[in-house]
């Protein structure tokens, strides 16, 4: 008897031992793109701790998952087999058939983390200084939906607003790095011209 509990016992320590850990806390949803901007999305959107500085963000990177489908806890769940630690964006743009375009603030972004994503010869400091924003999707394919270019303008224009970034350091990961391809069926110009300037 004292054999099989001995055995129970190191079975079970050894199950706690190999268990997986969370691929990452959850992440927050919001819907940028259905509602009109409001003091109450601006509370939510930067409620993080620590509370985000003024020059903590001085750019905007925007990339794509290259699949069709998918949500941030699949993306979450790649970047932990990665060893990246879990999500490693800041937002993600999902589009899926439950949930329609939908944004979510990753872990990086609650806690105002850096991003761990970014490629090309400054990938070092864009993941330090720039938010990161993943379109899932791939625009080589197939054009992105209208929801989901929406929810990434309005989302652009919270982030250029609060932390002072000018449309020029707002770029698409093929800027940065220059072994990537802009997709075909991105509406680049049209992005382009919807960035905020100083003067607005």
């Amino acid at each position: 008897m004292l054999g099989l509990i001995a055995a129970m016992t190191l079975s079970g320590a050894l199950l706690l031992i190999l268990e997986p850990g969370p691929v990452s806390p959850p992440s927050t949803l919001f819907n940028l793109g259905a509602v009109a901007p409001s003091n109450d999305l601006e509370r939510t959107l930067f409620d993080t701790t620590p509370a985000p500085q003024s020059g903590r963000w001085s750019a905007v990177v925007i990339c794509e998952s290259g699949s069709i489908g998918g949500t941030a806890q699949t993306i979450a769940a790649e970047h932990q087999a990665q060893g990246l630690g879990g999500l490693g964006y800041h937002f993600v743009i999902e589009d899926t058939p439950d949930t329609g375009e939908q944004v979510r603030a990753g872990f990086r972004w609650r806690g105002q983390l850096p991003g761990v994503v970014m490629t090309g010869p400054y990938r070092d400091w864009y993941n330090q200084h720039a938010v990161s924003i993943c379109l899932v999707g791939n625009s080589n394919v197939r054009s992105l939906t209208e929801g989901q270019l929406r929810n990434l303008t309005n989302l652009v224009h919270w982030l250029q607003r609060r932390f002072d970034i000018p449309p020029n350091h707002v770029s698409l990961q093929p800027d940065i790095d220059p072994t990537l391809r802009p997709g075909r069926f991105f509406p680049l110009s049209r992005f382009r011209q919807s960035l905020l300037r100083p003067e607005d």
